[in-house]
């Protein structure tokens, strides 16, 4: 087992470094100049050729990207050109946001799908089951940011219950933590948790038509002890791959629904990196979610093992 984390662990090298390649590549060769949009309705050619020579935007691009690669060797992804402060403080304080709500939102999905999901098994057959279904499929195919607005509206401006943007740090009061983070965490939370019920409900199905389901109940063991004990256990480890997913694109940053409600989290610094041509922030800035992206997969990898004792790594 020690073996194969470590083996895992040093690939996530590589696959950082193709990440790192294929985004600066992609970055540069964008239309726009970070000179122009930093200076501003000020830009004039001599300011911009004078701005882009302190950047070192003016060298080559291979050139600077020898540059870009040797400073991330270093553990130094470079200073942004907008806040112009390092990229990995830049980044590292809008991890707290992210976080925050991807942990809500993901805590919001979970409690959804799984008694939703159990549900409709239990009641499969009856007219809850394509209830559940024409929920599910409601949940994962409605639009963040239409959800986003429609809860603005009637929960933020016509009943004033909840605020409608921004983010207050966890140090400065639980309740007022909670209260910025509700609307946008059960906006990211509606669409997981239909795709989560969805796969959970279709895995204990399959589940049910086992030998070893049959041999319970022949033992006498009934309706609710079969779904938890033995159907929804196994039925989690296809599962387990959708929530793995799900958490990823959640700490990886929620783009739009950080946008709509003005969250200054990773997905909102995405956004305003590309708007303000911010180079170097951006490719740290992706380069964090694919990082992200990889340590949960490999946690997904190591959790099969526990849920299913037969999964050996070596």
């Amino acid at each position: 087992m020690i073996g194969y984390i470590v083996r895992r662990v040093l690939a996530i090298i590589p696959v950082l470094l193709v990440v790192g390649i294929v985004v600066f590549m992609l970055i540069h060769l964008t239309p726009g100049d970070p000179a122009q949009v930093i200076l501003g309705d000020a830009a004039t050619p001599a300011r911009v050729k004078v701005l882009r020579h302190q950047l070192g935007l003016d060298q080559p691009l291979w050139k600077q990207f020898l540059t870009w690669v040797e400073h991330v060797c270093r553990g130094n992804l470079g200073t942004s050109l907008f806040y112009q402060q390092s990229v990995v403080h830049t980044v590292a304080v809008r991890v707290g946001p992210t976080a925050s709500l991807a942990g809500l939102a993901f805590v919001f999905s979970l409690v959804i799908a799984i008694p939703s999901a159990l549900l409709a098994v239990w009641k499969r057959g009856s007219l809850l089951d394509p209830i559940f279904m024409s929920g599910s499929l409601l949940g994962v195919s409605m639009p963040n940011f239409w959800l986003a607005l429609m809860m603005i509206s009637l929960f933020g401006v016509k009943l004033g219950w909840l605020p409608v943007s921004g983010y207050v740090p966890l140090d400065q009061g639980v309740g007022l933590w909670f209260s910025h983070l509700l609307m946008p965490a059960f906006v990211l939370a509606i669409q997981q948790a239909g795709l989560i019920a969805r796969m959970l409900r279709d895995g204990m199905l399959d589940v049910l038509h086992q030998d070893y389901i049959r041999t319970a109940r022949a033992k006498g063991a009934g309706e609710r002890l079969v779904l938890l004990h033995h159907a929804f256990r196994n039925a989690l480890i296809p599962t387990v791959t959708v929530i793995g997913t799900s958490l990823a694109g959640l700490l990886g940053g929620a783009v739009v629904t950080e946008v709509v409600f003005a969250i200054p989290g990773v997905g909102n610094l995405i956004v305003q990196s590309i708007a303000s041509r911010d180079f170097p922030v951006l490719t740290g800035a992706v380069m964090f979610v694919a990082l992200v992206y990889v340590l949960v997969n490999l946690l997904i990898d190591l959790l099969y093992s526990v849920l299913d004792p037969r999964v050996q790594y070596r």
